[in-house]
């Protein structure tokens, strides 16, 4: 093989490559920048879910202590505020 096939090869050859790398570098960048977005954004919902999680708590709080007795203490008609007299026994 001499000099000029030698360079031909390389000339063909040393521009792909660094195409090549050239996109994988940008590529690892771009997942990166994915990545720590997801890490932000999963932040996020899990401060929006502890702030329901607390509401839920606070209002289950509420409820029970304004409420003079359970619901399940009540029959089935007091709480729809119906009587139920289709399904009384006869």
């Amino acid at each position: 093989m001499n000099d000029t096939q030698m360079l031909t090869i390389a000339l063909a050859t040393v521009p792909t490559m660094l195409t090549v790398l050239i996109g994988i570098l940008l590529n690892n960048a771009r997942l990166s920048d994915v990545n720590s977005r997801l890490g932000e954004f999963r932040s996020h919902m899990d401060a929006r879910f502890n702030d329901v999680d607390r509401r839920f708590r606070n209002e289950g709080d509420v409820a029970y202590r304004t409420s003079p007795r359970r619901r399940s203490d009540r029959c089935p008609s007091e709480a729809l505020g119906t009587p139920l007299t289709a399904f009384t026994p006869s």
